[in-house]
């Protein structure tokens, strides 16, 4: 399948109990995954979108959300507009594992215009 490395020095989420291996293929099939970023700026838990995805994977992407994300702000809009208990689990897990990154993806889902479909309340708990 395609390269889902979204940047150098990143590497996908394995051993956290919070997003497991089904997390990861699931979230795969929707073209974007949580990542580890050591040294990033933005800090090391990021959600990105699948850089050079082969033709199998973007076969699948599509099948599952009808195109392949261009950039990552477009997963983010895709993740924060979808109501599912996976898109919550990747949300809680960035907000309390990266707020900066949770701020940036609020930020740019209100100036999208994009609601919230999951409902994260300040305790952490899902819906």
């Amino acid at each position: 399948m395609g390269d889902q490395d979204a940047c150098a020095g990143c590497a996908a989420v394995e051993a956290e109990p919070e997003w497991t291996a089904e997390d990861r293929a699931a979230a795969e099939r929707e073209g974007w995954d949580i990542f580890e970023c050591q040294g990033s700026a933005a800090g090391v838990w990021q959600i990105q979108s699948f850089d050079d995805v082969d033709d199998e994977l973007a076969a699948v992407i599509t099948a599952n959300v009808g195109r392949v994300w261009g950039d990552d702000p477009e997963a983010w809009m895709h993740v924060w507009g979808v109501a599912s208990d996976l898109h919550a689990k990747a949300l809680t897990f960035i907000r309390e594992m990266n707020p900066a990154e949770w701020e940036v993806i609020e930020t740019a889902a209100r100036d999208h215009g994009v609601l919230a479909a999951n409902i994260l309340p300040a305790n952490g708990e899902n819906r």
